[in-house]
């Protein structure tokens, strides 16, 4: 059976339509009655006037007035179609909360005047005149209270011009909350009303005051966050970490918005590391830390950005789940409305035919549609889902999966009444796979109730799983992309590496004249003189760099005997995507682009705990690596310089060792002064933009870029 008013499907005895309240007075199988509002005929208990089938028509009781023995007609009230003030409700409502995140949300954008859709809404609709039918006092006592949540509404949305005032207008929406609390404890204590309708208005007031309440957590917790943009002062960064640390952990945060607040703490980690490198290069002249100082700064910054925005669509999800409370409060009054023209025995007989106990509204997700598989660990999540009990509370189990690229998850999770948001991402398949190619796979989700496994929900969303060797520059879907991300390439403990360095030390040893004879990083250093006897090198300097010197350039030897070849096509980290291969990869062809050779020989010298950056200049790569462990001085090492001689590499260790003066601009393997690096870094000081992009390969620990396992 359908509702002849507004077509909602019913069921077959059904006596309203629990969506506008329209009458259903004909029995099952027979013609329904009119539409409300139209005059209705139904049989009294005894004929008036000896009409058959008529009822003499009676006056009104007033509100609140006791039921007589013999119970008097109450004037047949009409249900309420859906109340506006819960339309206006969302609207004004949203604007408050785009008013509170308006920074890092919809910059620029202007919402409605909130006031004057408060006035345009009818604090109370005309109550159109009907029949009287048989009802009780404590019914009419019951709708008065339903009406004076109406008007309690409307005076609360005139506050809504006042948004600008936060503190005035969190103060109004603890007021409102408040009246109706109170409004509901009135109704509890109506006597004589029956258990089903004050069941009913339980539900109703606990709908609407949970929507308010959790709107009122958001509000507060924007409120406070928006303070945290006092804690910054671009001059005083030790400063700007303190007070933004203590307030941080002074503000709590509601459980819906928790995952963005987390990585807002996280990123508390780059802001601590930008200021200590920052320090460090400041005492050491150190443009290489001063640089990536800067990178850490930045990284701060977007992420705390990108969580800005998501904080301000989260609380806008929870404002949109709230209004879905109110629509459904909504639906319950328009029941419980309705039956006011019913009889007292029809009325506590009736059953309502809302559900919303432990009720999940179907979820809504959000999904990646590119993975990258090399950037596995950069993500913050796969798929976001969103959902929240109407009322009360559930446990479920989600399970996710995506095959041929990760394991199968199954994780559980509370489920209370307000929105909650789920970050999912299934940990990397342990086994060893095939992504030597591009493929379409799904990410497969359920959800189960956790106490009887019945499914809730399940969905499949197609997926494009890219090769191993596709790379994403710069992106900020489902986690922070940005070019240090290609630390994930990196590959020190790879036995391709190791293989390398096992044929570095032959040409080490070679160079050296057997000097050297293993790889040692920051030990030793080897070539020290005591000239002068006094049991102190005379010589440190230029011997520490020549260890290291000798130990790039046997790797560099290694690569050329080893077949390695350079390949000169286009390179650039400004385009979105580029195919990248892994050093086992390089050393397997034996041919590599410039940042593919920079990618080998920076993992040899991270595998032997040497401080190593990746240095990329406009349409190029290089590798930087520290002379000596905290010398604050690099060599620049251009690994395109494939095949090479031993003979270049000796000239140029001879004339670092014995013409020492911090400088050497030679082919392969470079020495800059600090202010030459200056020079080389700032490729156009009259452009910053174009300066080189330094990445600290030690940064793959801190920022969590490791590489996936295959």
């Amino acid at each position: 059976m359908f509702c002849k008013n507004c077509g909602k499907q019913l069921s077959d005895n059904a006596k309203f339509c629990p969506a506008c309240g329209w009458k259903n007075e004909a029995p099952a199988g027979a013609p329904a009655a009119p539409a409300p509002g139209t005059p209705q005929q139904t049989a009294p208990a005894q004929p008036a006037q000896g009409t058959p089938g008529t009822a003499a028509p009676v006056p009104p009781r007033p509100v609140g007035a006791q039921s007589a023995t013999a119970p008097v007609p109450a004037k047949n009230k009409p249900p309420k179609k859906r109340r506006v003030w819960l339309i206006v409700l969302l609207s004004c409502l949203g604007v408050a909360v785009i008013g509170v995140a308006a920074f890092f949300v919809l910059r620029g954008m202007n919402g409605s005047n909130a006031a004057e859709q408060a006035e345009e809404a009818p604090t109370q609709e005309e109550q159109v005149p009907a029949e009287a039918n048989g009802s009780t006092g404590a019914m009419d006592t019951m709708i008065a209270i339903l009406q004076e949540a109406d008007q309690t509404a409307d005076d609360w949305l005139v506050q809504v011009d006042k948004w600008n005032d936060m503190p005035a207008s969190l103060a109004s929406t603890s007021d409102f909350y408040d009246k109706l609390a109170d409004q509901q404890q009135r109704m509890q204590q109506i006597e004589g009303l029956p258990a089903n309708v004050r069941t009913a208005c339980t539900d109703f007031y606990d709908l609407i005051m949970s929507a308010i309440e959790d709107l009122y957590k958001n509000m507060d917790f924007l409120s406070a966050f928006n303070g945290l943009f006092n804690a910054f002062d671009e001059n005083d960064l030790v400063k700007t970490y303190n007070d933004f640390s203590d307030q941080y952990n002074s503000i709590e945060c509601p459980s819906n918005l928790q995952d963005s607040w987390k990585n807002i703490g996280h990123s508390l980690d780059y802001l601590a590391t930008g200021i200590l490198r920052s320090d460090d290069a400041v005492q050491l002249e150190d443009m290489l830390r001063a640089y990536s100082a800067n990178n850490h700064l930045q990284r701060f910054a977007l992420v705390v950005d990108n969580e800005y925005k998501n904080l301000g669509n989260t609380a806008l999800a929870e404002l949109e789940f709230a209004n879905l409370q109110i629509e459904k409060a909504d639906a319950i009054e328009s029941e419980i409305l309705a039956l006011s023209s019913l009889s007292d025995e029809e009325i506590q007989n009736y059953e309502f035919q809302y559900n919303i106990k432990n009720v999940l509204p179907d979820p809504t997700y959000e999904h990646i549609e590119t993975i990258y598989p090399s950037l596995y660990n950069s993500y913050d999540s796969f798929v976001t889902v969103k959902m929240g009990c109407l009322q009360g509370e559930r446990d479920v189990i989600l399970e996710c999966e995506i095959p041929g690229l990760s394991q199968s998850m199954a994780q559980s999770y509370h489920i209370g009444s307000a929105l909650t948001i789920l970050n999912i991402k299934p940990p990397a398949s342990s086994e060893k796979l095939n992504l030597d190619s591009a493929k379409d796979t799904q990410i497969r989700i359920s959800i189960k109730d956790k106490t009887d496994g019945s499914i809730i929900d399940e969905q499949s969303f197609p997926v494009h799983i890219a090769s191993r060797n596709d790379f994403m520059w710069i992106s900020d879907e489902f986690g922070t992309i940005t070019q240090d991300n290609i630390l994930c390439f990196l590959a020190p403990d790879s036995e391709a590496i190791a293989e390398l360095k096992r044929n570095a030390i032959d040409e080490l040893s070679s160079l050296t004249g057997e000097k050297m004879t293993s790889f040692v990083g920051y030990q030793g250093p080897y070539f020290l003189e005591d000239n002068d006897g006094d049991g102190e090198a005379d010589n440190f300097e230029p011997a520490s760099e020549l260890t290291t010197y000798v130990q790039v350039a046997a790797l560099m030897r290694a690569m050329s005997n080893m077949g390695v070849r350079y390949t000169a096509d286009a390179f650039s980290i400004n385009h979105e995507g580029q195919h990248i291969l892994f050093p086992d990869q390089v050393l397997e062809r034996k041919t590599g682009l410039c940042i593919e050779t920079s990618l080998v020989i920076a993992s040899a010298l991270q595998s032997s705990s040497m401080h190593t950056f990746l240095v990329l200049p406009e349409g190029h790569a290089q590798v930087a690596v520290e002379t000596w462990e905290g010398s604050g001085e690099y060599f620049l090492i251009e690994t395109t310089e494939v095949p090479n001689e031993e003979k270049d590499f000796l000239d140029d260790a001879n004339f670092l060792y014995n013409e020492y003066n911090g400088e050497h601009d030679y082919n392969p393997i470079m020495l800059y002064t600090a202010e030459g690096w200056a020079n080389y870094l700032a490729q156009d000081p009259e452009n910053p933009d174009d300066d080189c992009y330094v990445i600290d390969c030690s940064d793959g620990k801190v920022l969590g870029l490791t590489p996936f396992a295959y």
